[in-house]
């Protein structure tokens, strides 16, 4: 297993607060993505090379969990409640965890390439998947369909809940794709 542990050292920047690091995470593995939990008590790392993703308890520098994985992990996200954290392996899957029992609850099956970025819509049940196969996808993860799929993509995406509208920008750099989702879409 290999080494992690926190450190603190004092920083000088007019940006913070205090000037002060709060701590330092360092691992003999290359870390793929770092997912606070909405509380801010926990952080998701994620190893493209490591079949796990640990969850760190960030007030303690203590690693809480270790959440197995069939593969290595690119990319994941947290609920907006944190009830649920969603981490999509390098075989193009995501894997959906009930953080309250860390049971797997659902595995969603549809990309064709790796998955960059995964982020929740608010209400539990929407996940939108980003991936290098072009396509942008919107999960139930109650059943585990892909309700709709943008046969376009880009590298970034982000989702605004109050205005319930979502943006990337396109593979080829050349603009922004912004569009809005119906009220209760997940609903019909």
């Amino acid at each position: 297993i290999p080494k992690r542990d926190w450190s603190s050292d004092v920083c000088s920047s007019d940006l913070l607060d205090s000037g002060k690091q709060i701590g330092q995470f360092e691992s003999r593995i290359e870390v793929q993505t770092l997912n606070f939990s909405p509380n801010g008590q926990w952080l998701a790392i994620t190893f493209q090379d490591a079949k796990t993703v640990e969850i760190w308890d960030w007030k303690q520098k203590t690693l809480a969990r270790s959440v197995p994985s069939p593969l290595g992990v690119y990319s994941a996200a947290w609920s907006e409640d944190g009830s649920t954290l969603a981490f999509a392996t390098v075989d193009f899957r995501i894997h959906v965890w009930d953080t309250a029992a860390w049971e797997e609850k659902q595995m969603l099956v549809g990309h064709q390439g790796q998955i960059i970025e995964l982020s929740f819509l608010p209400g539990e049940t929407g996940l939108v998947s980003v991936s290098w196969d072009g396509t942008i996808r919107l999960w139930d993860i109650r059943s585990g369909m892909a309700l709709w799929r943008l046969p376009e993509s880009g590298p970034q995406i982000r989702y605004n809940p109050v205005s319930r509208r979502f943006g990337f920008q396109r593979s080829d750099y050349s603009d922004l794709a912004l569009f809005e989702l119906v009220p209760d879409f997940l609903a019909r």
